[in-house]
């Protein structure tokens, strides 16, 4: 792909700290958008399709495909999740600063679940729509996480859930995938889905020829979308 442009986005995830941030995920998905539309993910995309992010349209309107690496759409691991409401209790009690309203998109309970779906509802129903029609593919890992560092600290009833060596796997393939979209594996743990060691990594040329499939379908749908 000679003519890529690539573009990083870090976003403000730490839930606990000094420098935690207090946005939800909406004003995470403008801040994403106000940082690529004068120079295109879930969210941001819907964000961008409501009446007044009109001035945002042109992204939605240029983005015909997209693929997730490890994407929680259905939450991630119950003792991941355990450890995460744990630490959020832990340093709330300590009166430290923590971003709880992040936490609730990965969390097991019904209200947790409930917000994290109308997320993926709303980005679903969006892809699909004809003026879209946006190609999407979900990845999953297929190594475990290794969660030793952590798991001596934590309540026998987490250790629990956890395999004889400490590990898990932190997204599941079903919460990695979107209902109707190609999902595959990649032979990695959730941390390196997007770290390859060069550029023959069998996991580097999977996405890869994904990447150039969509490209060269790309003017074609564009020129669908003009019509």
């Amino acid at each position: 792909m000679k003519t890529a442009r690539i573009f990083t986005y870090d976003w403000n995830a730490s839930l606990v700290g000094p420098g935690v941030s207090q946005n939800r995920l909406a004003d995470h998905a403008r801040a994403l958008l106000n940082s690529i539309s004068g120079e295109r993910e879930k969210t941001a995309l819907v964000t961008c399709s409501q009446a007044w992010q009109a001035e945002n349209q042109p992204v939605l309107d240029y983005t015909v495909g997209i693929i997730f690496l490890g994407t929680p759409f259905h939450g991630t691991a119950e003792a991941h999740q355990n450890a995460t409401e744990l630490r959020l209790v832990l340093e709330s009690a300590a009166r430290n600063t923590t971003a709880a309203h992040l936490a609730e998109y990965v969390g097991k309970g019904e209200d947790a679940q409930a917000t994290l779906h109308e997320v993926v509802a709303d980005f679903s129903h969006l892809i699909r729509l004809e003026r879209a029609n946006i190609s999407v593919i979900c990845y999953h890992e297929t190594q475990m996480t290794d969660y030793s560092s952590i798991a001596s600290t934590l309540p026998e009833s987490f250790r629990e859930r956890l395999d004889k060596n400490n590990r898990a796997t932190f997204v599941t393939p079903v919460s990695a995938s979107l209902l109707g979209c190609p999902s595959y594996s990649l032979d990695k743990k959730h941390s390196t889905l997007n770290k390859y060691h060069s550029p023959s990594d069998p996991a580097f040329q999977e996405v890869v020829r994904r990447l150039k499939k969509m490209e060269a379908d790309a003017p074609a749908e564009l020129k669908r979308r003009e019509s």
